[in-house]
């Protein structure tokens, strides 16, 4: 087993396990986001020239490393990234503090991800794409 797949299958799906078990954790999400990002590193390093295959997924490759960066640097300013700052990564306002009609129990609170152009994305769909593209690599 290669140490891509071996960080991917101890470390990645175990995190990205926990947050899927609970969605509306901000810690969790945040975390499966950075070691899913740190796969990409990992793979990188055992196929150096390679471009990696991202099959319909592009965008959510970006926000979830968008997601893993700003988490770490906070503001992020290079290669014209989908969020600009940690701010935009939180928890959706929920059912009491929804406009009224808006909100449901089932969205009451979800990690959500606002983009610079507005569109607010869930962070558990971008996340699952994601593994289950890692999942496609290393089975």
């Amino acid at each position: 087993m290669s140490k891509a797949e071996e960080f991917f299958k101890t470390i990645v799906v175990p995190t990205v396990d926990e947050y899927m078990s609970e969605p509306t954790n901000l810690r969790r999400g945040v975390l499966a986001a950075i070691v899913l990002h740190h796969t990409w590193d990992y793979w990188k390093c055992e196929n150096p020239g390679s471009n990696l295959q991202l099959q319909g997924i592009r965008d959510e490759f970006r926000i979830i490393a968008n997601v893993a960066n700003a988490a770490k640097h906070r503001v992020l300013t290079r290669q014209q990234p989908l969020i600009s700052t940690s701010d935009q990564i939180g928890r959706s306002p929920g059912l009491f503090h929804a406009p009224f009609g808006s909100g449901v129990f089932a969205e009451a609170v979800e990690v959500v991800v606002q983009l610079d152009d507005g569109t607010v994305r869930h962070l558990a769909p971008l996340i699952q794409s994601v593994l289950s593209m890692w999942k496609g690599i290393y089975p």
